[in-house]
């Protein structure tokens, strides 16, 4: 089964049907992944944006796999581009053995970069 979020079907057509990506205007990524970015940072991310291959949301994933290797999910709260609902479907099929929430947008890495890094370390303790 693949999960695809309906708002990316468009694009997913347009590149099946080989037209290739395009990329988004600054406002679209600042509106999918900005918030909770202070100023400089989200510039940052704006210059350094490129396009994510369609693969990663369109191909399947074998779970059995990694079936052994501990999974952590981060739901991310404020997340303007995985939807609660999204976020929800990802956690059925990943069968993490810990969820955990933070308050932040789409870039916990850039957000709250010492949150996330304390909940990853903690897989390994």
């Amino acid at each position: 089964m693949v999960l695809i979020d309906p708002r990316l079907e468009p694009l997913a057509m347009r590149v099946a049907n080989g037209a290739g990506p395009v990329r988004p205007p600054d406002r679209v990524i600042e509106k999918a992944v900005g918030n909770g970015l202070d100023e400089a940072t989200l510039k940052l991310v704006l210059e350094k944006y490129v396009h994510e291959s369609l693969h990663l949301f369109v191909d399947p994933v074998e779970w059995s796999l990694a079936e052994s290797v501990p999974k952590l999910y981060v739901r991310t709260t404020k997340d303007h581009s995985l939807l609660p609902a999204f976020q929800d479907k990802m956690i059925a099929h990943a069968q993490p053995i810990r969820v955990v929430e933070l308050e932040t947008g789409h870039l916990p890495m850039l957000c709250q970069p010492k949150e996330l890094a304390a909940h990853l370390n903690s897989l390994l303790a």
